[in-house]
């Protein structure tokens, strides 16, 4: 049993080699979602040293958008990029009418050969 989830899970992990990887993916989601962006900061972060995956690219994205759009978006990138953690996301209402202003932090690990 686990080698066949290590089997299944290995092409998501391996998909990300480096950081302009995971960075075009986020890019991409954002893209195919239409939200609003306000700002977006990338940034390579190494982990602990012991730990298999020592790399990830930390994504601070703020976003403004109408409600349900964001929300069902907030589940596409998870979807989109199941071996993201999302570290920190801050819901509060928007500038205008039905809008949410959304503070997200992404990691994506990164795999190095």
């Amino acid at each position: 049993p686990l080698r066949t989830v290590f089997a299944e899970w290995k092409p998501v992990f391996s998909s990300y080699r480096n950081s302009q990887d995971a960075e075009q993916r986020i890019a991409e989601v954002i893209r195919e979602g239409d939200v609003f962006l306000i700002s977006q900061k990338f940034e390579s972060r190494e982990l602990k040293k012991e730990d298999l995956i020592r790399e990830a690219l930390v994504a601070d994205l703020v976003v403004e958008d109408e409600y349900s759009k964001t929300l069902n978006w907030l589940g596409i990138l998870e979807k989109s990029i199941p071996n993201c953690r999302i570290s920190r996301c801050n819901i509060q209402r928007g500038d205008r009418g039905n809008d949410i202003h959304v503070d997200l932090q992404v990691q994506i690990p990164v795999l190095k050969n």
